[in-house]
């Protein structure tokens, strides 16, 4: 099931169970390991397709949601332009 439309609060609740390089991570007060660690059971909790999740976890939207969660590197990566829109700096 797909095509529900997030709230920020969702995204950031999905941004916080980006996998990570950890054996296993905490997501919504549950321990993940293994084949649960993809985009596709969020997608199912959300109503939302697993390609929205990673999109999320990608920092392709919602970004201006999740930004305080991103890591140093991260950041490093993002513009803000007069109208608050996010843009994704690309290194030559």
């Amino acid at each position: 099931m797909s095509g529900n439309i997030l709230t920020a609060e969702q995204a950031i609740d999905i941004y916080r169970c980006k996998p990570t390089s950890m054996p296993a991570f905490v997501c919504a007060d549950q321990v993940v390991r293994g084949s649960n660690r993809s985009s596709v059971p969020l997608a199912k909790t959300y109503g939302v397709s697993p390609k929205a999740i990673r999109d999320i976890w990608n920092r392709r939207t919602w970004g201006f949601a999740t930004f305080l969660l991103w890591s140093e590197e991260e950041h490093g990566v993002l513009s803000i332009n007069e109208e608050g829109i996010s843009t994704i700096r690309v290194s030559a």
